[in-house]
């Protein structure tokens, strides 16, 4: 199907576009120079364009969720991507998914309609103990990790725990400390591994890091609870690290944390072979100054190392976006926020196009997502958002989409979904060949099997390698 659309304004920061008037053709699903004889014209005078959105690090197909859904406590799947498509988004990246885990996780994200899904690999480090602890073994795990992430079908690597630790008294003397850790994978190959994500809690800036801009730090904002953790972060970025936010509602919203991390009401515990249970609760935010010193950190300079998320839905709701979004760019909108005052800057639809389209598909290796050049897939949101649009109306605009494309087909029509039957694609990052056998080492404490722990298509959508 050829669709052209005309009179809208491109807000692309992948190919320099800020708010450009220009038509945009799509054939066969992408982007293309131009044709005559469309199928379709949309009108998009007056309206914003930007690439289809792309989330992250929001915690969507989490396992253990389904369980907090049978307690009326969560979305289900098909509400998850009706509510996206909404806002316009068409990518979502699940950041919390095991060996053991990742036949139902990528089970769940192929439940979810319209978004194209992919997940980070949170490695077990028990299963790697006796590789970390020394240097000699990293040509080795660099080698065994790949294989991992592309048996897994997963698109990054996640350190949640940067230490090892055993529970039973006889082995304490055999745990592995964060900085051993820290040093081990800071000097890994960028080649097979672009980027380490790493889970971020207070006690990992009390660590030193030798190479930050190895590393993609998550919801940095939850963690920095004092001028000197805010700083941290800051020489994260200026040594080359990225970030996503990490940023608050200040509601009370579902939580997904360690046992020490917990707010609120406790209403389950998974053990997913971590050194400590997850835990589910309710509440708001404890008393502390991160929510600020998350807000500081966008408001100072949005830049091509951050990326906008919430830590979805610990932090806030992926549905509390678009309310994020218009305190992010109306000073007015966010004014009584807190108590010290937040920096005076706003953002532009540039930037939200930055944060929320282009950065994240950097992170995540998605080289034809995130902008509208030529050649990219076309995932297109269209927002009734212009320079008449009044700061107490943006919420609306971006919390409701004009038109939404995804892959060339048209699933928001007018501001209504007409097609929630997309076609879905799996991303993963891939390795040929796929052998197994050196990778065997890291199920050694497993009852498993390893080729059992592996992703089938199966459990996928369409599969794309990156």
């Amino acid at each position: 199907m050829k669709i052209k659309i005309e009179g809208g304004r491109l807000y692309d920061p992948g190919n320099n576009l800020d708010g450009e008037e220009r038509d945009i053709f799509i054939e066969d699903g992408i982007i293309v120079e131009g044709f005559s004889g469309a199928d379709k014209t949309i009108d998009a005078s007056g309206k914003a364009i930007m690439a289809g959105g792309v989330d992250v690090h929001s915690h969507v197909a989490t396992y253990g969720l389904n369980l907090i859904r049978g307690m009326n406590r969560f979305y289900s799947p098909r509400e998850i991507g009706h509510i996206y498509a909404k806002m316009g988004y068409t990518h979502v990246n699940e950041p919390f998914m095991t060996q053991v885990t990742a036949n139902y996780v990528h089970h769940e994200l192929s439940s979810i309609p319209i978004l194209d899904t992919s997940a980070f690999l949170v490695l077990n480090l028990r299963d790697a103990e006796t590789k970390i602890k020394s240097a000699k073994h990293l040509e080795e795990v660099e080698k065994i990790i790949p294989i991992i992430i592309a048996g897994t079908k997963a698109i990054g690597l996640k350190i949640y725990e940067p230490f090892v630790k055993y529970a039973e008294r006889k082995y304490i003397l055999r745990n592995v400390t964060a900085k051993k850790t820290l040093s081990f994978f800071s000097g890994m190959s960028r080649e097979s591994i672009p980027r380490i994500i790493m889970h971020t809690s207070p006690e990992l800036f009390g660590e030193e890091i030798e190479n930050p801009g190895g590393f993609h730090f998550s919801h940095v904002g939850s963690a920095i609870n004092n001028e000197e953790a805010y700083q941290k972060v800051l020489h994260y970025l200026n040594a080359g690290a990225t970030v996503d936010l990490g940023l608050f509602d200040l509601e009370q919203n579902l939580r997904i944390s360690n046992p020490k991390q917990t707010v609120g009401e406790v209403f389950g515990r998974v053990d997913m072979g971590l050194s400590e249970d997850i835990v589910f609760s309710k509440g708001k935010v404890s008393e502390n100054e991160a929510p600020f010193f998350a807000f500081k950190l966008a408001l100072s300079q949005p830049s091509s190392h951050i990326s906008f998320s919430t830590d979805s839905p610990a932090n806030a709701s992926f549905e509390a976006y678009p309310k994020i979004f218009s305190w992010l760019m109306k000073a007015e909108n966010r004014a009584n926020l807190f108590d010290k005052e937040l920096p005076d800057s706003e953002y532009s639809l540039l930037d939200i196009a930055r944060i929320t389209r282009h950065n994240p598909a950097y992170i995540l290796g998605l080289k034809n997502k995130g902008h509208l050049g030529v050649g990219a897939e076309a995932d297109i949101a269209i927002y009734d958002i212009n320079e008449d649009t009044k700061p107490s109306e943006l919420e609306a605009c971006f919390k409701d989409c004009a038109w939404l494309i995804k892959s060339g087909c048209i699933v928001v029509e007018d501001h209504r979904i007409v097609n929630d039957q997309v076609e879905k694609k799996t991303y993963y990052r891939g390795v040929e060949p796929l052998d197994y056998e050196p990778a065997k080492i890291l199920t050694s404490y497993s009852t498993f099997r390893f080729e059992n722990l592996m992703v089938d298509e199966v459990f996928t959508a369409k599969e794309v390698k990156v």
